[in-house]
């Protein structure tokens, strides 16, 4: 019996000695080649990705919020999952069914 394997790619976030903002990390992965990508960044962050304008055409967005943010995210192509994450399992379905490239969290 053979597992399918999840292929997911890391953008390190930021150091003490380096900050990076969670745009500039989804920037990063967007240049990397990243299609769909999982945001689990809290409701306060959603609003700066409307400044990825065009680079983000053409690629899924799937976010999970806690508490739902006021203002619908500005993605043509997006999800919203709702609530805490779950255990290794669910995590992993999850993943696998909206075939997620790249995770971004805080």
């Amino acid at each position: 019996m053979s597992q399918e394997r999840l292929r997911l790619m890391l953008i390190t976030g930021s150091s003490p000695s380096a900050p990076r903002s969670i745009l500039s990390i989804v920037q990063s992965a967007l240049e990397a080649g990243a299609r769909r990508i999982f945001l689990a960044i809290g409701r306060k962050e959603v609003n700066q990705f409307s400044d990825l304008g065009h680079a983000a055409a053409g690629r899924f967005f799937l976010l999970r919020f806690i508490d739902p943010p006021q203002n619908s995210p500005e993605f043509a192509d997006f999800e919203v999952l709702s609530g805490r994450p779950g255990g290794y399992d669910e995590e992993r379905s999850i993943l696998q069914q909206f075939a997620i490239d790249t995770v971004v969290a805080k």
